[in-house]
């Protein structure tokens, strides 16, 4: 991989990458938030009351369907990922004044972890390029984070 062109993408294992072309980058993060690292049984036909419905919208649980009705989907944990996008916002947290021990307490962590996600996130971003996708996944995972 070329890492003067890394996206956020790079992070997400093919399976979530292929998702997102099916459904949109939010409804995957959803997915990943509450789903990830378990199987998901996708009926035949999107039913609005379905619960995978509720939380992604009937517009996008039917793409799910009409693609893969009748199938168990894993929803990979993306641990990696989340790693990334959690430093991210811890970094910019602390660029908007929060100290280590505020936000250390704010995510569990210990106050060396905040240090060490800050330097992860400043590293990632000379790294990463600047792609309408990666700024979209930042403030999609910033909401949903």
């Amino acid at each position: 991989m070329n890492k003067a062109h890394e996206t956020v993408k790079d992070y997400l294992p093919e399976s979530i990458q292929y998702l997102m072309t099916i459904i949109s980058i939010d409804s995957t993060l959803l997915l990943i938030k509450n789903y990830g690292g378990i199987y998901l049984e996708i009926p035949v036909t999107a039913k609005p009351s379905h619960p995978i419905a509720k939380l992604i919208g009937v517009g996008d649980f039917k793409k799910l369907t009409d693609v893969f009705a009748c199938t168990r989907l894993e929803i990979p944990s993306c641990t990696r990922f989340i790693s990334l996008m959690r430093a991210f916002s811890i970094l910019q947290e602390k660029r908007n004044g929060d100290s280590n021990r505020t936000l250390a307490l704010k995510y569990g962590i210990s106050d060396r972890a905040v240090r060490l996600a800050s330097k992860k996130a400043e590293a990632a971003e000379k790294m990463l390029t600047d792609d309408e996708v990666t700024l979209k996944f930042r403030r999609v995972f910033a909401e949903f984070g």
